[in-house]
């Protein structure tokens, strides 16, 4: 039962790390495409940025930190949750949102039990 539960923990932190990472690449690429130029209830600033580019830089550690099935501590495991929720709210201001939901955005080409079989 209990690899059972790790395992499960293992494909949500694989998860998180990968929607983590493409969801920071997305908005960061939407700021400098200008596409929320225009979008008057997001104003991207430089300290926005900054917040996008700190959470990117923490993700990667927490990734390079765990290796061949290695689950993250509860801190890093709360950090990456944080990390995606905040990424999350940042998507409904982007104008694709109505069309695309954040998981559908953030989502391996190959599905999730393709991608988390070759990742574990």
């Amino acid at each position: 039962m209990f690899n059972w539960l790790k395992k499960r923990r293992l494909y949500e932190q694989e998860k998180l790390l990968f929607q983590n990472c493409c969801a920071c690449a997305y908005i960061l690429g939407c700021f400098e495409d200008d596409r929320f130029e225009n979008n008057i209830s997001l104003k991207f600033t430089k300290d926005f940025v900054s917040n996008v580019n700190a959470m990117e830089q923490a993700n990667r550690r927490i990734a390079s930190t765990t290796h061949d099935g290695e689950l993250a501590s509860l801190d890093d495991a709360e950090i990456l949750l944080n990390i995606n929720r905040e990424l999350r709210r940042i998507y409904e201001f982007d104008i694709l949102s109505p069309l695309k939901t954040f998981d559908q955005v953030n989502t391996p080409l190959e599905g999730w039990d393709e991608y988390l079989k070759r990742e574990i």
